[in-house]
């Protein structure tokens, strides 16, 4: 998937506000939606393991690990939250990075889609330049 469609695609989920008008809840609702569009994906890759292989999977694996991490901690602001999150992210990116069992990279994929929604609304939020 092309970097510039991926943007436009996380933004027309994500709209665009300031700081100010970003809440812990909205960007909780803005990110289920995307998990739930993850394993709905790691769904579809299941029902056709003929043709997908392990692929769904690993598709939904990577989900949960990516739910979990950006689960909001209890009392935790949003600088807080993204300064937590971003680094696991990365680290977990680079973990399926260097993971052979995902040759095809559909876990790295799934990471990196959501850990790019998530530096959209740190840039917005002005925690990441």
């Amino acid at each position: 998937m092309a970097w510039h469609y991926l943007y436009q695609k996380l933004t027309a989920l994500l709209p665009q506000k300031t700081s100010a008008q970003l809440t812990r809840k909205s960007i909780e609702r803005q990110l289920k939606v995307l998990i739930q569009q993850q394993y709905a994906d790691a769904a579809k890759k299941r029902e056709a393991i003929w043709h997908w292989g392990n692929n769904g999977n690993l598709v939904h694996y990577a989900t949960e690990r990516c739910e979990n991490i950006l689960a909001w901690q209890a009392n935790e602001n949003l600088n807080d939250y993204f300064t937590r999150v971003l680094p696991a992210m990365s680290a977990l990116a680079e973990n399926y990075r260097r993971d052979s069992s995902d040759h095809d990279g559909y876990a790295l994929g799934t990471v990196r889609e959501l850990e790019e929604a998530i530096k959209i609304k740190a840039r917005v939020c002005g925690v990441l330049c």
